[in-house]
């Protein structure tokens, strides 16, 4: 039974895994269950044929392995919690079988010839299985980590033939640095005018107190400022990757008028990544649009003034052995708009299906980060005086 599941979780890790690490992991569950096999032969032969006088040491040595086998997936089954009961108890039991197998073994006259060498050869195996269960499970999912970057500029503007409208290039570069690349779950950005007034006399506090309760981000004594969205967009396919080491840049145009009211313009741009490496994410997530005012409407999107787009899929899991003992997991990105800037922005998780639309708390958030890389990625705001071109 051991050997069963290490030979069909070692195959699925070698054919299907996100990274390297993950097959060589594989193709180690796969050596470790044929000497399960050999182990289950070698103890046929020691109780009932006696045909070769190796078969008792081969017998010992699958059961012990079974053993840290069955114990390893184990701890990797209850490690954050246990999401499938068949396979806790089976491993359990699978365990419990296999130290009662090194137990009767043990007892049954076994001759070890050699046993210096069998004692160094069975500590080396046993501590590069668990050096490599300690590197996959434990350390290396929390250790390295992509570094995606975010950069919005203006460019300079260009006037129309008719002086009345005119263009101010947006250019939005992304560079994953590191080794780990990741998936582009969803972007935005999002421009924005500023309408200055210059006040005839200074503020005192409490004027300053009126304008920050309703809704200026930033408070003066001279002017007042009053900001709006204007184009709000993306500049990629939700769901697509970026390589690690590959900057890539995007060019988008905003167009207004000359006479425009706004005496300045801003860009805001951010974006929400998932590291490859972790999960898999479906092909057509970038394609599954809901929109909330025709196809939902809950607390997360579509509250207030604001509409959305819900974009939802399946992800895989990393590697053979969360894929079948975690429940399926569902990534979820609200694109959220609206009239104000603080109904425009990006919001995700990943979820069993019955939490999708439930709010995390900041402790679940970082929960996600460690797991999946589940971040967003914004870029530093960046404005343009727009009075060169108006006067």
């Amino acid at each position: 039974m051991t050997s069963f599941y290490l030979a069909w979780f070692g195959v699925e890790n070698v054919t299907d895994s996100l990274a390297y690490l993950g097959c060589f992991t594989g193709l180690l569950m796969v050596i470790t269950a044929t000497v399960c096999i050999l182990g289950a032969l070698g103890t046929l032969d020691h109780w009932y044929s006696h045909r070769f006088e190796i078969s008792g040491l081969l017998a010992l040595f699958g059961s012990v392995t079974a053993l840290v086998a069955n114990a390893m997936l184990l701890v990797a089954t209850v490690r954050e919690g246990i999401e499938s009961v068949p396979y806790f108890v089976t491993w359990g039991l699978l365990a419990v079988a296999s130290g009662w197998s090194c137990y009767v073994v043990y007892h049954t006259s076994v001759v070890i010839p050699s046993p210096k060498k069998v004692a160094v050869a069975a500590s080396a195996t046993a501590v590069i299985a668990m050096a490599n269960f300690g590197y996959t499970q434990l350390y290396q999912p929390y250790h390295e980590e992509p570094r995606p970057i975010l950069d919005a500029k203006f460019g300079s503007p260009t006037l129309s033939a008719d002086r009345k409208t005119f263009s101010v290039p947006i250019t939005l570069s992304v560079e994953v640095r590191g080794n780990v690349g990741v998936y582009l779950v969803g972007d935005q950005f999002v421009v924005y005018g500023r309408r200055v007034t210059t006040r005839s006399s200074g503020h005192s506090a409490p004027d300053w107190r009126h304008d920050s309760t309703d809704g200026q981000a930033e408070l003066s004594r001279w002017t007042e400022m009053r900001t709006e969205p204007i184009e709000i967009g993306r500049w990629d396919l939700f769901g697509s990757w970026e390589d690690p080491g590959v900057p890539r840049s995007t060019t988008r145009l905003v167009q207004l008028p000359v006479d425009t009211p706004y005496d300045q313009l801003g860009v805001r741009a951010e974006f929400v990544s998932v590291r490859r490496d972790r999960v898999r994410l479906e092909p057509a997530f970038g394609s599954s649009a809901q929109y909330s005012w025709q196809d939902f409407r809950n607390q997360r999107c579509g509250s207030g003034p604001g509409d959305c787009v819900r974009y939802r899929g399946r992800v895989a899991e990393s590697n053979s052995v969360a894929r079948h003992t975690r429940d399926p997991r569902y990534l979820t990105l609200w694109w959220n708009f609206g009239p104000t800037l603080g109904t425009v922005g990006l919001e995700s998780t990943i979820a069993r299906r019955g939490d999708v639309d439930r709010s995390m708390s900041s402790e679940e958030s970082s929960r996600l980060w460690s797991r999946y890389g589940l971040e967003k990625v914004t870029a530093s705001a960046t404005f343009r005086s727009l009075l060169d071109i108006k006067h």
